[in-house]
């Protein structure tokens, strides 16, 4: 996941939606999000801050566009909703106490 977030910008528009939507995906999953979840706890702490800055950008200040994105790319069930809750998790995953 980390690598995907951190990709993003650096691909094309339909794989950006298309890894915007495995992020998405990946977290909102009940087989996959706890795994996930504890993977990105146990990074290195400036990997974590690293991502923390992606989930930032993508999720959260561009989330409108990350959505059309998504959309566009198939994800039309992924809602702002969906896009806020996947921020929030990743975000507290990223956090170093």
């Amino acid at each position: 996941m980390a690598m995907k977030l951190q990709a993003v910008m650096n691909r094309s528009v339909g794989k950006q939606g298309t890894d915007l939507l495995d992020i998405v995906r990946l977290a909102l999953d009940d087989g996959t999000r706890p795994a996930a979840l504890e993977q990105i706890g146990n990074v290195d702490p400036s990997i974590a801050a690293d991502m923390a800055l992606h989930v930032d950008l993508w999720l959260v200040r561009r989330r409108q566009q990350t959505i059309r994105w998504i959309n566009a790319v198939g994800g039309t069930d992924v809602t702002a909703d969906d896009v806020d809750l996947v921020a929030e998790l990743l975000l507290r995953a990223c956090a170093r106490h």
